[in-house]
């Protein structure tokens, strides 16, 4: 305090000859950041509820095979998503 109820410049407050903070969730980065987090575990969890779905239904040999074609299938789908979200954000 100055004495006369006046603040005194506080650090990061802008008036430091620095650039200003910028507010939150305007950081692009952690915004993109966040968003390949949203669509990788997205996929991560449609791919386990699918594996849930097939055990207990198969028999062991069938959800073997099964369970491939699921993996194969969620992890390229989730590839798809991720590389189209890039070419798009870039």
């Amino acid at each position: 305090m100055t004495g006369r109820g006046e603040r005194s410049p506080v650090a990061g407050s802008g008036s430091g000859g620095g650039p200003a903070p910028r507010p939150p969730g305007t950081d692009p980065d952690r915004t993109a950041d966040g968003t390949w987090s949203i669509i990788a575990g997205g996929f991560l969890l449609l791919h386990a509820l699918l594996h849930v779905a097939l055990a207990p239904t198969l028999s062991t040999a069938d959800y073997l095979i099964a369970g491939r074609a699921v993996s194969l299938s969620t992890f390229g789908a989730a590839l798809l998503c991720l590389f189209a979200y890039r070419r798009r954000a870039s």
